[in-house]
């Protein structure tokens, strides 16, 4: 039985032409596109690891050049007739800098050194004679290579300044929390041995580093023995000229995320091309002809679609034998824009409820806008709702207008649906407030938006150009719906555990503070002060939010403080006031092992440090202190002051703010001291302070 429309061997031919022909365009399509994203996303990503890696390069450079100044200081007074080598004490404010530090001349040791000083070659010995800088590298037993930093002394020839250098701080990245996949190295570039490093070393690049020459600058892959692809770039930063070295290489490396995304993309536009070879197969099955004019412009629009024009249509006139070719190609055109858009919203919405302080006004307002794009001329609302006081509704219309919030009765009593069937849309005649004026009194079609069992959101369509909403844009709509479920749920269980631990760092608190009935509510009062001078100072939603935090757990160190001391109602003896100043790094042990918490240990740990270094534990000084800390002890002195003590009468506000107005820039930090001033003008933390107490 003859095949229609192959009956005659024109027709045939034609027919095994356009089989023959019609991958080609379909496959560079694809192809076109996956090696364009590829090659994009591969230099991207190659360059961003090449300046991570050169930044990392250049610090470390700048931080031999700074621990090179420290040596010239140190060693500023290590001349004089003493002729035998001699250890120093790594001061204080160096430990961070250096293990060990010891005066010689090359080959000696000093008497006291914990170890022997690495030995020089006669080029090293040459360069401290013409009193410049050496750095070498010397095994160490059980950790990394030593570094060794030799600065010439000034007063005496043939004599140096011999300093083990700490790695963590000479390579900064080693001191930084790496997502997972992520590694940052500092490589001997010579003999390519790990030096410090983000993480724990992985075998497996470990033994890629030590067959590679790591001079220069360069990039490779290496595999984990699961199989898992990284990409790694280098940067040795020359070293030779100013401390006679080969050089150190900073290595970044992270999990390569792009082969994997680029074989997905690949399998998906196999099956597209496909589908369309098969629909093309079809339509010319029954309708191909000799005019090769609509080919042309076929071949065009695939062309377009391959450069990523989604857009792209084609328009055959008659003869009509190949007009359902061209309406074929516009269709999948038209579906494969019409997916591309639902993806890209549905990523922009996801991306909204991702932000690591979710909001779920943002993930509503960015579904509204995205969505009324794709819908024509028709009108989308959001209503929220499991929120405190009225309901929250966002409505935009089409073509990129801007999107209105505002807030309405709760929606029940102005028509929507309370409950029914979840996902259902349900038509409503009925005139509803909050949508634009002139559409309220239309029909509109309203669809509830449950998740986890939790009725989140209500959405709306109304078209004003239609007697009612088409079911296209109620489909679009739909599809997003689930996105915008999923997103605002997620939304919904991050506020829930912000809740949960506000109320576990509240709960805390009060039982620290309840120790002793004088301090009852203290944490809480020195928030709220900490929270009104942190705004006025213009410090950022987060900031405060940690200032927050840190203020509710500042004194949790008081739960290891005897109760006689902290209630004793006569003044402190000095034994009893170290152990009450314990409390400091007893709040600092208590809080530390909480990951989730270590952003707040600078404030538990330096809110009692005074700008002269007369506080305590530590007596920083000035610029050593934390931003936060002197904010919260600006809050934390006020509160105790204009609060009764067992020991005297409460201050008033006007006599506290007195006293670090005395103390400001001494004790207390000007710009804070400032903010204290302007939010008791306002009256914004007037109500904090014991009624009794309140200036006149």
């Amino acid at each position: 039985m003859p095949v229609p429309g192959l009956q005659s061997t024109l027709a045939r031919r034609l027919h095994v032409l356009v089989l023959l022909v019609a991958p080609i365009p379909l496959g560079l399509m694809a192809w076109t596109a996956i090696g364009q994203y590829q090659r994009q996303l591969t230099a991207e990503t190659e360059h961003r690891l090449a300046e991570r890696a050169k930044e990392a390069g250049l610090d470390v450079f700048a931080r031999l050049e700074s621990l090179k100044s420290d040596l010239a200081f140190v060693s500023g007074g290590g001349g004089g007739s003493q002729e035998e080598p001699r250890s120093l004490a790594v001061p204080e404010a160096l430990r961070t800098r250096f293990r060990a530090l010891a005066v010689a001349a090359p080959g000696a040791a000093p008497a006291g050194a914990e170890g022997p000083l690495p030995d020089l070659d006669p080029v090293q010995v040459k360069r401290i004679l013409e009193r410049r800088a050496v750095l070498l590298t010397a095994p160490a037993a059980g950790r990394p290579a030593a570094v060794w930093l030799i600065v010439p002394l000034p007063t005496r020839r043939a004599t140096a300044v011999f300093a083990e250098v700490q790695p963590d701080w000479l390579f900064r990245a080693a001191d930084t929390e790496a997502a997972p996949g992520h590694a940052a190295l500092l490589v001997d570039a010579e003999s390519r041995t790990p030096i410090a490093s983000s993480l724990g070393l992985p075998p497996e690049l470990a033994a890629d580093l030590s067959a590679r020459d790591l001079r220069g600058s360069g990039g490779f892959l290496w595999r984990t023995a699961g199989g898992e692809v990284h990409r790694a770039r280098y940067w040795t930063a020359p070293l030779g000229f100013e401390y006679g070295y080969p050089g150190l290489s900073t290595v970044v490396s992270e999990m390569d995320v792009l082969t994997p995304a680029v074989g997905a993309l690949r399998n998906r536009l196999l099956l597209v091309a496909l589908a369309a070879l098969l629909v093309a197969w079809l339509v010319g099955l029954v309708r191909l002809r000799t005019d090769l004019a609509p080919l042309t412009a076929l071949r065009d629009g695939t062309r377009r679609l391959a450069e990523g024009d989604f857009a792209a249509r084609v328009e055959i006139a008659r003869p009509a034998d190949l007009a359902d070719l061209g309406d074929a190609f516009n269709g999948m055109a038209r579906r494969i824009e019409r997916q591309f858009n639902l993806l890209d919203a549905a990523r922009s919405v996801a991306v909204a409820a991702l932000a690591p302080t979710p909001r779920d006004e943002e993930v509503a307002r960015t579904f509204v806008e995205r969505t009324a794009g794709l819908v024509g001329d028709a009108e989308v609302v959001v209503v929220l709702h499991e929120r405190p006081g009225p309901a929250l509704v966002f409505r935009g219309a089409s073509r990129g207008g801007p999107v209105e919030r505002f807030e309405a009765e709760r929606a029940a009593p102005l028509g929507l649906p309370a409950s029914g069937s979840e996902g259902a849309w349900v038509d409503l005649d009925q005139t509803v407030p909050f949508l634009r004026p002139g559409h309220s009194g239309r029909h509109s079609r309203w669809r509830q938006l449950r998740h986890g069992g939790r009725w989140l959101a209500s959405v709306g369509i109304v078209d004003p150009g239609a007697a009612e909403v088409p079911e296209a844009s109620a489909a679009l709509v739909d599809e997003l719906g689930d996105q915008l479920a999923i997103a605002l749920f997620r939304v919904r269980l991050m506020e829930d555990l912000e809740r949960a631990n506000w109320g576990a760092l509240n709960a805390l608190a009060r039982a620290v503070d309840a120790k002793s009935s004088w301090t009852l509510g203290h944490s809480s009062r020195v928030a709220e002060i900490a929270a009104a001078l942190a705004l006025q100072v213009g410090w950022s939603e987060e900031e405060i939010r940690v200032v927050r935090r840190g203020c509710l757990l500042h004194d949790v160190g008081k739960i290891g403080v005897p109760g006689k001391v902290l209630d004793k109602p006569t003044r402190l003896d000095p034994a009893e006031i170290a152990m009450l100043r314990t409390h400091v790094e007893k709040g600092v042990r208590i809080i530390e092992p909480v990951e989730g918490l270590a952003e707040v240990l600078p404030i538990i740990a330096q809110h009692h440090e005074r700008l002269d270094g007369s506080g305590y534990p530590k007596g920083l000084h000035g610029s050593e202190i934390h931003p936060q800390a002197l904010l919260v002890a600006i809050a934390d002195v006020f509160e105790a002051l204009t609060a009764p003590r067992p020991y005297r009468e409460a201050l008033s506000g006007a006599a506290a703010e007195e006293y670090l107005t005395y103390n400001t820039g001494t004790l207390f930090a000007p710009q804070y001291v400032d903010a204290l001033h302007v939010v008791r003008r306002k009256g914004l933390i007037n109500a904090l302070l014991d009624p009794t107490a309140l200036p006149a």
